[in-house]
């Protein structure tokens, strides 16, 4: 057993960490419709060196990080995650991953995913 600080890790009892994914993958046209357009053509056409690493980086290890759409009582915004929408966009993605958070903060556990395309973006 090896100490790492405070942690001993064995390593021949190592398990992988299970953890439950709050992740919903959403089709990208409506992610699209949460996006703010006009910043979306901004980030498209002015940050093209980072959008393409970007894409590399995704194609070579995959989407580390989903976006985050904020829930308000008069819209869905997506708050965290333009510059991957545009990169996943271009890599032929059809869909882009998001968690939910309502404005005040609050996580939006358990919140389904067809209330969200009724409610905010039918």
């Amino acid at each position: 057993m090896e100490n790492y600080g405070c942690e001993y890790l064995d390593l021949e009892e190592y398990k992988e960490p299970t953890f439950r994914s709050n992740w919903i993958w959403l089709p990208i046209s409506l992610v699209e419709k949460t996006a703010d357009s006009k910043y979306i053509t901004e980030i498209s056409i002015k940050s093209t060196d980072y959008i393409s690493n970007l894409m590399q980086d995704i194609s070579k290890r995959g989407l580390k990080e989903p976006g985050k759409l904020v829930i308000s009582k008069n819209r869905v915004k997506l708050q965290n995650g333009n510059h991957r929408l545009v990169a996943t966009t271009n890599l032929g993605y059809t869909r882009f991953p998001v968690i939910t958070e309502y404005s005040d903060g609050t996580m939006t556990q358990g919140y389904l995913l067809q209330d969200f395309i009724k409610e905010f973006l039918a």
